[in-house]
């Protein structure tokens, strides 16, 4: 977590968490780069950020000792967030979300249609 935060930016990036909220409400998405995960007793002892720019894919044959080693996993509803978010950076929904709760971006500027005569 940058050390340099207000705790109004702290707050805005912790709201944005829920991207689709924040948009339908109109208001800034703080953060749209990461993800702001609250402290969790004996495994987080303060915020962390999950910098989607960082993220490095690992190879499934090390699954078995990422398991082992693994010492926290994100409630349903947080991972539903996370992946939501997630897919919202990179401009694609989750595969793994089924259509009917799938939500397109809010449009913006540079999607706009801007063929000839518009």
């Amino acid at each position: 977590m940058p050390g340099n935060l207000t705790p109004e930016e702290r707050a805005a990036l912790r709201a944005s968490n829920d991207v689709e909220a924040r948009a339908e409400a109109n208001e800034t998405v703080a953060g749209v780069d990461c993800y702001l995960f609250d402290p969790l007793e004996g495994v987080l002892e303060e915020e962390c950020i999950a910098s989607f720019t960082t993220i490095t894919p690992l190879p499934m044959k090390f699954a078995d000792d990422f398991l082992a080693a693994k010492r926290a996993e994100l409630e349903h509803s947080h991972r539903e967030l996370f992946r939501k978010k997630l897919a919202w950076f990179f401009g694609r929904e989750a595969d793994d979300i089924p259509d009917h709760q799938r939500i397109d971006p809010p449009a913006s500027e540079a999607t706009e249609d801007r063929s000839p005569g518009r």
